[in-house]
């Protein structure tokens, strides 16, 4: 048990080290507006231009962006049409809701392909929450005659015991 103790305390100390180590290497962007606005113009865009035929050539999209470039990827490539430059609607072309920039839709397929990893997980957490409630309803849980803690909130108030003693 101490053998074990021990090995986990020396894991944390190299962890928090190779943290603090890397942090000066983090890429850290302030947060502006509502962070799904853009991924939610990306499918609105798409939706307004599905009858245009997609280039084969992706140079031949919209692409002015001052962030981080990413490059075109073949998958989803239905949200493609929203990068897709309208001729006859030169003028509308810097309307958000009309055309979106590539890095943008390359943005929004990374979002997307992420869903069936979250939904997969979902399970995964169900279960661990069911099994907690299940072990904390054989607990007393009995703070004082007054108060007693829900079973149901044992899952909570194992995460508040995380963030509070994060180290031990």
């Amino acid at each position: 048990m101490l053998r074990t103790c021990l090995i986990l305390t020396i894991f944390r100390a190299v962890n928090i080290i190779a943290f603090y180590v890397g942090k000066p290497f983090y890429r850290y962007r302030r947060l502006q507006g509502n962070p799904f606005m853009p991924i939610l113009q990306v499918l609105i865009a798409a939706i307004r231009k599905r009858n245009l035929l997609c280039p084969s050539n992706p140079a031949s999209m919209s692409e002015n962006f001052q962030g981080r470039l990413l490059s075109h990827t073949s998958r989803l490539r239905f949200l493609d049409n929203a990068a897709i430059v309208e001729e006859n609607n030169i003028e509308q072309k810097d309307s958000q809701w009309r055309s979106a920039t590539v890095t943008r839709v390359e943005e929004t397929k990374l979002i997307l392909n992420v869903i069936p990893i979250w939904l997969t997980s979902l399970v995964v957490g169900v279960c661990t929450a069911n099994h907690t409630v299940k072990q904390a309803a054989a607990m007393n849980l009995k703070i004082n005659n007054s108060f007693k803690i829900p079973p149901a909130s044992m899952e909570s108030v194992s995460a508040f015991g995380t963030i509070i003693c994060p180290n031990i």
